[in-house]
Formats: structure tokens, C-alpha cells, sequence
């Protein structure tokens, strides 16, 4: 097969995308003849062969979206005349995903549209997704109704999208997630606990979405339990809300067992996750939320959020609450802490649904499958 893929931006270090994303990109090239098209970001002015796979030259971030994806199209279109492909597939649905339909059409080929998660949503409040604007729920709309297929990395998100295009056919949409290298995310060969603190882990970008508010109020009912409970924060600070929540640190009186450690190399996050008792997530949204596999591939259970894949991988692998609801949440964390036997069969547990379902051979061969039959009924 001969995939064009359209992702939303390459880096002039020709970075594509996520860890997760990489991971994809690599394991599929070895199954497929995959050429990589750019919405965002020059990556040269002829194509480049990257490992197994060709990248195409973009156009400069500052461009108007008509002219990112016209050039695109043509892009796609050059090297369609020169061997035509099969198949389409775009990461994700908005920009990414409306030049995979369009380019589809103009070519008769199957299109397969991945969700990446902001766009089936609308958080008013803290100016988040994008169905807050019509040009997003039309953007959103187009794809999800015109794609051959979407995939999305979780039950939840799949049934947001389906919600936005109820008349679909549910057999349109497919839970096929992003992989986790279960191979470099693997448990300590000795688990060691000095029985002088309890480690939970909160791994995610400094944003509202994040709710890492929600997480801090329900820590406060963690410690006043077990007061030697300690919790980690890792991530970036894009906007400044570091500073937010250090102070409500101080208000709850938590800045003696609060630690933020700031962003970390990906491979760095490994022992990181070795030295924790438990994963929480506080976010409102997630449409997988690769940290909480990571941490499970380690051995490490989850309390968090019922979004992304918690709900997927409760109750026996995670416990899932309602989004923003700090008591629950506290409840949860307290539950396990206190209950070492059932945290480490969670544990062993999470880490058996990771190599099962998430390692990058099984998402691969899950994505060539899917491929397969896309091409298949485009033909009949």
C-alpha cells in the first residue's frame, strides 16, 4: 500500500508530532509506502527521505489556511501522478483533516480521519475546543461525515464525535489509539518503597483544560488522611499558570508536599514513573491521554478523570470519577493508597492491557487492517 499521511507540522529538526506519534509513523513505514505531508512548517524545498518514509516540503506557519492547503493538495496531488496512492490518512480532524477530505474527493481515495481530541469539544469557560466556534463545528462536521473512516484513541471520544454526526453509521468509527512503547516504559526489575512517603504522579501540560486545580483541592483531603502522601507535578508552563497554581498551593498549605518538577525529556519521564505509587489525572478532556499509559505500561494505576482511556481501563486498571469533582477524586487517590494489594493488582493488571492493546506492532497492524478495508470498499 501507498499511504499519504497529512499531519498538522514538522519541525525543522524534522520532529513529527508526539513520542506517540513518531512511534506510529516508524512501525507503519515498515508495512507501507508512507509519504508524510506538512500543513505547518518548511522542512525543505524537495522531498526528504527520513528513515522509511518521505517528507514533502510545507509551507511557513504565518500562511493563511486556504494557501496551506491548496499547497498541500498540490503536493499530494504532484506526487499521486507519479505513483498513485491508496489511501489517505490524517492526523487530525481540522486542518489536517479537511485537506485529507478534500484531497480524497479529488483523487476518488478512501480517507481515514484520527481524532486528536480538541476538536469534538467546547469548554467555554476556559476557552477550550472547537466546537465553541461555528468555523470549528463546520470544520469538525465536514470530516467526521466525509472521512471513510475516523479513529479516535478512546470510548469517550468516540462518542463525542458521534454525537456531532448522529446519523453516521457507528461502524464509520473506530477505536484504534496511539501506541506506547511498552519496551522503554517497562517496570523496575525491583519494586523498593522506603514506607516513609506515598508517590503519586501528575504528569501534563500546565493548562486549564488539565484542571490541575481540581487535582490540588482534592489533595489537600489526600494529606489530611495520609499525611505522607507527596505529590509530583511534570510539565511544561506555556502560559504562565505555574504561578496560579503555586499560590493555591500555598492557600490549601500544600507547598511542604507539592513538588513541580517542570517539562522532562520523554525518556527521562521512565523513572519518574518507576518511583510512583499512583497516577492521578484531574483533566476535563482527553482523548487518550497517553500519560496514563505510560504509566500503566511501568506498572502504575490511575485515579482520575472519567475521559480519555480511564473509563476504558476501569475498573481494573483505573478508577475513573467524574471530571472536577475533587471530593471523588480524593476519595479515589485515598482508596488505593491505603489498599497496597489492590494497587499492585491494578498495576500488573495495567500493565497486561498495555502490551495486549496499546504496544506499537498491535496499533500497526490495527491501522493496516483498517487501511485494508477502506481500500477495499472504495473499489466495489
Amino acid at each position: 500500500m501507498k499511504i499519504a499521511l497529512v499531519v498538522p507540522s514538522i519541525g525543522d529538526g524534522r520532529e513529527i508530532g508526539t513520542p506517540a506519534v513518531r512511534l506510529l509513523v516508524d512501525r507503519l513505514a515498515r508495512d507501507v509506502e508512507l509519504h508524510l505531508f506538512a500543513v505547518h512548517h518548511p522542512s525543505g524545498h524537495q522531498p526528504v527521505v527520513e528513515g522509511r518514509f518521505t517528507i514533502h516540503p510545507a509551507v511557513a506557519a504565518t500562511d493563511r489556511f486556504a494557501r496551506r492547503m491548496a499547497r498541500t493538495i498540490r503536493e499530494i496531488d504532484r506526487e499521486h501522478r507519479r505513483s498513485q496512492f491508496d489511501l489517505i490518512h490524517a492526523l487530525w480532524l481540522h486542518e489536517a483533516g479537511t485537506i485529507a477530505v478534500a484531497a480524497g474527493l479529488l483523487h476518488r481515495l478512501p480517507v481515514v480521519a484520527s481524532i486528536g481530541g480538541a476538536e469534538v469539544v467546547g469548554l467555554p469557560d476556559i476557552e477550550y475546543g472547537a466546537l465553541r466556534t461555528s468555523r470549528g463545528r463546520i470544520m469538525t462536521a465536514n470530516v467526521l461525515q466525509r472521512a471513510t473512516f475516523v479513529t479516535g484513541g478512546s470510548e469517550y471520544v468516540l462518542r463525542r464525535a458521534r454525537r456531532i454526526v448522529p446519523h453516521r453509521a457507528p461502524s464509520r468509527f473506530r477505536r484504534i489509539p496511539l501506541p506506547v512503547d511498552a519496551r522503554m516504559f517497562a517496570p523496575p526489575a525491583t519494586r523498593s518503597h522506603d514506607g516513609e512517603t506515598l508517590q503519586v504522579l501528575h504528569a501534563a501540560s500546565l493548562i486549564p483544560v488539565k484542571d490541575q486545580a481540581t487535582l490540588l483541592r482534592a489533595f489537600r483531603h489526600v494529606v489530611d488522611v495520609i499525611p505522607i502522601a507527596r505529590l509530583t507535578i511534570a510539565g511544561e508552563d506555556p502560559f504562565g499558570y505555574r504561578a496560579e497554581l503555586e499560590r493555591l498551593c500555598d492557600t490549601l498549605k500544600l507547598h511542604t508536599v507539592v513538588t513541580f518538577v517542570g517539562p522532562l525529556p520523554h525518556r527521562e519521564m521512565v523513572a519518574i514513573y518507576q518511583l510512583a505509587d499512583l497516577f492521578v489525572l484531574s483533566s476535563r478532556h482527553e482523548s487518550q491521554a497517553m500519560v496514563v499509559l505510560e504509566a500503566a505500561a511501568v506498572g502504575v494505576p490511575t485515579v482520575g478523570s472519567a475521559v480519555g482511556v480511564v473509563p476504558d481501563l476501569a475498573p481494573e486498571a483505573a478508577i475513573a470519577v467524574r471530571p472536577g469533582d475533587s471530593v471523588a477524586l480524593a476519595d479515589a487517590i485515598v482508596a488505593l493508597l491505603t489498599d497496597p494489594v489492590r494497587r499492585a493488582r491494578m498495576g500488573e493488571y495495567a500493565r497486561q492491557r498495555v502490551v495486549d492493546e496499546f504496544d506499537a506492532s498491535i496499533v500497526s497492524d490495527a491501522f493496516l487492517g483498517l487501511y485494508a478495508e477502506a481500500i477495499g470498499r472504495s473499489s466495489r
